[in-house]
């Protein structure tokens, strides 16, 4: 299985999470984060907020004491959350957040989040910049 897969199925999994589910507004968005669309690399044309896209930004070489090949594979994640409201970008992301804490089948760590608007297209966006590490082959 692919390390971009393995990304896409955290995300996802974080998404449908009831635990992640919002129910303190039933008009929120957010309460319907399954509905939530998750893309690698790029949104297409016709996509609407909500939307999460995903990209590996890095890939480090791993070195091992022994100079044999790592068994780990490391990458950098971005994944790029966008919404029509403040508030319903800040709850997408923390289901992602909260969801890869919970990852089994590697370790997903924070390394950055921040949020920003996007003028031209009027959506926010929060940006989580990850650090994955996962069993090599990938």
């Amino acid at each position: 299985m692919s390390l971009n897969t393995l990304v896409y199925e955290a995300i996802r999994q974080s998404l449908n999470d009831p635990l992640n589910q919002s129910t303190s507004d039933p008009l929120d968005t957010v309460s319907q984060l399954v509905d939530v669309v998750v893309r690698p690399d790029v949104a297409h044309v016709d996509d609407r907020a909500p939307y999460v896209i995903y990209q590996r930004v890095g890939l480090a070489p791993s070195a091992t004491l022994s100079g044999a090949a790592s068994s780990l594979t490391h990458a950098l994640y971005q994944i790029d959350v966008y919404a029509s409201t403040r508030s319903s970008v800040d709850a997408i992301a923390a289901a992602i957040r909260s969801g890869c804490l919970r990852v089994q089948s590697m370790s997903m760590t924070l390394n950055d989040s921040h949020c920003s608007f996007e003028a031209d297209a009027s959506v926010y966006r929060e940006t989580l910049t990850y650090s994955v590490w996962a069993p090599t082959p990938i």
